[in-house]
């Protein structure tokens, strides 16, 4: 997630039963399964962001912040950004979900002053561990203490920003070994820490925030992809204590070049895990940034392959967030942004070369792989362009919608 300016909060080993057992118990789905999303008008379902960019970005009037409220169902957003257009806003869109920016990994200065050393994380050398972009110190999310603060932190700015649940940044393991001066130990095993163990301790640290939140969204950011979702850091485990949870690198990396794509295999992990947190009553909020100044028709491109990818795999009670300016205030809304197919009539399945999903208005249709294929539709359907189709030429990593003529 995009972090807020100069206040920005900014292998594997599996767990023993010893080292489980001396964490604090996390109870298995401790949040409900059914989700405190709003249902969907429209499956193509997008979230937006403003808790990143400068200062300025974060200046909105009363009928830029309304027409958000109508575009998003859930923003996640900085507390003091919308201060004087909350009612406005939930009055515009009575479905809208706000949700409070805050670090669940990070202390900035004026915070850690008076936190105890326990609660920070430390190398080898009994150094704090700090991040190499911001003056941010990583703590020890397994501790009670600073758990507990999170927890605290989080009821009050509900409180005073009006919204209606956290989201706390940097709970995935996707930093461990990237952005942190040295890699952390654990006071716990006096070792280093594996990417698995810090789901386990990120799980529980949700826990502990949900529970001291009742009635309010807990989210987070700590799926990054697919392939982290269900091997061989399982980060899917994180949805076991929280409402959602976001996957920033859903479908690539934001400053990967363009002209790059996931292996087949790779992409149908992105797409099962919001298969798969359906199924769980989870939400994902995925996102698909392009932030290398790619070209128009690269745009269009991705564009397309992520919107179709989604919604091959949604229940509904996902996300989508599409981005291609960098951090800052949401892109201009997109053509497609308000293509409605309806409801799923069946589950994603491959036919014809190509992966498919018929809806009640029309289909989505994916081709994830290295080839062209040319796929029967087996009926009339009608392109955004308007153009009647009953045969596609489908390029490589290439996606449409289209609509039941």
């Amino acid at each position: 997630m995009r972090r807020p300016p100069r206040r920005r909060l900014a292998t594997a080993t599996f767990l023993s039963c010893a080292l489980l057992a001396s964490v604090a118990p996390v109870a298995s789905e401790s949040v409900s399964a059914a989700t405190s999303f709003s249902s969907p008008r429209n499956y193509l379902r997008l979230f937006g962001e403003t808790n990143g960019g400068g200062d300025r970005e974060q200046i909105y009037n009363r009928a830029q912040a309304v027409a958000m409220a109508r575009r998003y169902d859930t923003i996640v957003a900085l507390r003091w950004t919308f201060e004087d257009h909350v009612r406005a806003m939930k009055a515009a869109n009575p479905r809208l979900r706000l949700i409070v920016y805050m670090n669940g990994a990070m202390s900035k200065p004026g915070d850690r002053a008076s936190m105890p050393e326990s609660w920070f994380l430390h190398d080898a050398n009994g150094n704090r561990i700090r991040n190499l972009r911001f003056d941010l110190r990583y703590m020890d999310i397994g501790n009670r203490g600073w758990r507990s603060w999170v927890a605290d932190r989080c009821a009050e700015w509900i409180r005073l920003s009006g919204f209606d649940g956290c989201f706390l940044d940097d709970l995935g393991a996707g930093n461990l070994g990237v952005n942190v001066s040295a890699w952390p130990i654990d006071p716990r095993t006096g070792r280093r820490i594996s990417e698995y163990e810090w789901i386990s301790y990120a799980r529980g640290l949700q826990d502990v925030v949900h529970d001291r939140n009742r009635g309010q969204l807990i989210t987070s950011n700590g799926l990054n992809n697919g392939s982290n979702y269900f091997r061989p850091v399982h980060a899917g485990r994180i949805l076991d204590t929280a409402h959602g949870s976001a996957a920033e690198g859903w479908l690539r990396n934001s400053f990967a070049p363009a002209s790059e794509f996931r292996s087949v295999e790779r992409w149908k992990d992105d797409v099962d895990m919001l298969v798969d947190a359906g199924r769980r009553g989870r939400t994902v909020l995925a996102a698909t940034k392009l932030w290398s100044g790619e070209s128009r028709d690269q745009l269009r491109q991705w564009r397309r392959y992520a919107y179709a990818s989604f919604l091959l795999g949604t229940n509904g009670d996902s996300f989508l967030n599409f981005e291609y300016s960098g951090p800052g205030k949401p892109d201009r809304p997109g053509r497609l942004d308000r293509f409605n197919l309806g409801t799923p009539r069946e589950k994603y399945t491959k036919r014809n070369g190509a992966y498919q999903r018929r809806f009640t208005r029309g289909l989505a249709i994916v081709n994830p792989g290295d080839t062209t294929v040319n796929v029967d539709l087996g009926r009339t359907y009608r392109l955004p362009s308007g153009a009647r189709v009953t045969r596609l030429r489908m390029a490589p990593h290439s996606g449409e919608l289209l609509r039941i003529f």
